[in-house]
Parts: structure tokens; sequence; C-alpha cells
């Protein structure tokens, strides 16, 4: 038997992971632990032992090995701020840590609801119920019994949710929330990118201030997130405000990803804020997905702002 366990980083992995084992060795004779790469093969075990199969991100040759029906799974979605939590304590960036939860969370969303993948999130669950649900989710034939008494084993480990910090509850509830519910339902939602994501053209590396000078050559004025998002159809809406200087600059808002998804080009109508809206097409989870705000000629003067990035799926 082969099961595959992955999921968003966190405690509730820890303790999936945990469970899972536990009910594996009473099970069987052995159990094989594998942690595979990101972009490793996946082949099926042949034999009569177990292999549990543990990846902190589901890649693309295991998640074939599920849709097709090869390999069952265990997906765990932990609540989006202990997930950041989680991996801010390890020393990561803000920045970095939503970067890395997008491109771990996003890839769950294909499997969810999927014949042979049980889910696995709090949802206000006690820890009996959720070893249940996890249970008859793989199919294991285990008695009332032997559930009660694994999940007293484990009960007292049961981790708790941990709060966000206040200066991260905004980019909780806009870019990671929608990409959990993803990864747990396979519904897409709308997403926002605050200007806080992007990054400024004339200081890479930088954040994007709320005020950009136009004044030079062409060149891109903001750019990043580099985020994930679910495959399909999505329409981006950009907040943006114009000086009256920049009155018939010529400007362009371009979706990338492995290549150019999408280009709007338009002129600045009059001083003001407007929306400048791109429709795209996001071919995988795995894209990392920037959007660029480009001057398209020099300009000797002019001040501009992008506030943030509405993007909506296309519920075609």
């Amino acid at each position: 038997m082969d099961l595959l366990v992955t999921g968003t980083p966190g405690p509730l992995l820890g303790w999936t992971c945990e469970l899972v084992r536990a009910v594996s060795m009473s099970m069987h004779d052995s159990v094989e632990l594998v942690e595979p790469g990101a972009d490793e093969a996946w082949a099926p075990r042949t034999g009569p032992n177990a292999r549990l199969v543990v990846a902190g991100y589901l890649g693309a040759a295991h998640e074939a090995a599920v849709r097709d029906g090869l390999l069952r799974a265990v997906v765990v979605v932990d609540d989006a701020q202990t997930s950041l939590a989680a991996l801010r304590g390890s020393g990561q960036s803000l920045t970095e840590a939503l970067r890395n939860l997008t491109a771990c969370v996003t890839p769950l969303g294909r499997l969810a609801g999927g014949r042979h993948v049980a889910t696995v999130t709090r949802d206000g669950a006690a820890p009996q119920a959720v070893t249940r649900a996890l249970l008859e989710g793989c199919r294991w034939a285990t008695d009332g019994g032997q559930i009660a008494a694994l999940a007293a084993r484990i009960e007292s480990a049961w981790p708790p949710p941990t709060e966000a910090a206040p200066e991260e509850t905004k980019l909780v509830e806009q870019v990671l929330e929608p990409a959990f519910r993803f990864a747990a339902t396979g519904n897409r939602g709308m997403v926002i990118w605050p200007r806080a994501c992007l990054m400024w053209g004339d200081r890479p590396g930088e954040p994007a201030p709320r005020v950009l000078d136009l004044t030079g050559p062409s060149r891109v004025l903001a750019y990043g997130p580099y985020f994930r998002l679910a495959p399909g159809r999505w329409t981006a809406r950009v907040m943006l405000a114009f000086s009256p200087s920049c009155r018939k600059a010529p400007l362009a808002i371009e979706m990338h990803g492995s290549a150019l998804f999408a280009r709007r080009r338009f002129q600045v109508p009059r001083a003001g804020m407007f929306w400048a809206a791109v429709p795209f097409d996001v071919p995988s989870a795995r894209e990392a997905i920037e959007l660029r705000l480009v001057s398209e000629r020099g300009a000797i003067e002019g001040t501009l702002g992008i506030d943030h990035v509405v993007l909506t799926p296309d519920t075609d």
C-alpha cells in the first residue's frame, strides 16, 4: 500500500503525519517512510508492506498519480495564519513566506474532492472526528474502539491555531485565505494583491512606494509579486492614480509567468484614479505570476501610483 501525505506547512501537517504513521504501523508489519523531492518521479511499490510518502510540496508526478487513481492521498490544509506563522518562525521574511505558501498550497486544489483523497482541515472539528473522517477517507478498516484509542493517544498533541500578527492580517485575508480555500475545496475565489506585495522598478527588491515617478526613460515602474494562482481564466483589475502631467502617457499592464500571458496598453486619459483591466489565463498552479506596470515612452514629468490589484476568476 502506498499513501501520500502532503499539505501546508505547520503543526496540523505534523499531527496528521503522526496519526497516519500510527495507523499504518498498527496495520502493517513494516512501514517505509519516503520524503520525495519536489521534482522526483513516482513509481508504485511492490510487496506486502506499506510505504508512507510525506511530501512538503506536491510535485507534478505525485499529483498526476493521485488524479489517475494510482496513489491514495491525505491532503492537510491548516489555517492560513498558522502556516504563515510557521514559516515566519523559521526565519523567512514576510514576502518570502507568502511566495512559498502560495507555491505550496495552490497545487493542492487540483486534488480537492478526488475519489482517492482525504482532506484534513480544522473547521472546529475535534481530534476524534478528524481521525474518523481520515480513516474513512483512506478506507482503512478499523473498529470504533481502535479509532477512539488512536484519537486519545495523540489528542493532547492537537495543535491550536495561531493568531496572525496585526500587520499581517490583511495579507492573510486577501492573499492567503483564497488560496487555502481553493486547496480545501477546489473552488477559486477573488484574490487581492495590495501594493505592499509589489516591488519598485527603479529600486529592484524594494517595496513599491505610494508615489512613483514617471520621469525618465521607458521602463518597468512596478512589478511582482510572484504568487501562484489557481489554473484557469482570470481578470486582473489594477487601481491606478495619475497626476495631471501624466495625461496621454502611454503605459501597459503585463501579466507574466513562464511566458507573457497578457498585455493591456492604454494612454492616461486625465488626472485621477482609474481601473485598468487585463484578462489572462493561468495554465498551471505552479506558475509564479508577475504583474508589470510599464512606461512605454520616456517622460520629463509626472507622478502616479498603483494602489492594489483585484484578481477575479472567470466563473464560466
